[in-house]
């Protein structure tokens, strides 16, 4: 029988979407902004699961810091941008463990910083684990396992 797998599903920590914060205003090119505060909301139940302030500073050439404060944790994460192929800039964390560039990043139960999807394979998306069950199921209903 296979062993058991324990994999923590990233909705159910908390999530930095880059683009989300440029709309409302926690970032801004060439200007320091905050510190502004942010809650973080349980999708389902609707109640605060944290609660932190944001300080970021965009330099003129669109590459700067983001750093974060939920209550003892705080974490510097790197902004930078590169070149549109038809022009602008887009603008991309830089993954703290990874380096990678990436629009969100996450921090799931029990992690201890704000990392890239790809950090691990101990992480998983709700979407992935109901779309598992499902074919579980049906593998069961159909005698395949």
């Amino acid at each position: 029988m296979a062993r058991q797998r324990q994999r923590v599903c990233l909705e159910e920590g908390l999530r930095l979407d880059l683009t989300w914060l440029a709309r409302r205003g926690f970032l801004r090119p060439g200007l320091i902004s905050g510190p502004k505060f942010i809650n973080w909301t349980n999708s389902y139940t609707g109640e605060e699961t944290a609660s932190g302030e944001i300080t970021a500073l965009m330099q003129a050439g669109y590459n700067g810091w983001l750093h974060i404060k939920i209550g003892n944790f705080e974490q510097l994460i790197n902004v930078v941008s590169q070149p549109r192929h038809f022009g602008g800039w887009q603008c991309y964390f830089e993954c703290p463990s990874t380096h990678r560039h990436c629009s969100v990043l996450w921090m799931p139960r029990g992690a201890n910083r704000f990392c890239s999807r790809g950090m691990g394979k101990w992480l998983t998306l709700r979407s992935l684990r109901v779309a598992t069950a499902v074919l579980t199921a049906a593998k069961r209903k159909l005698n395949l396992d």
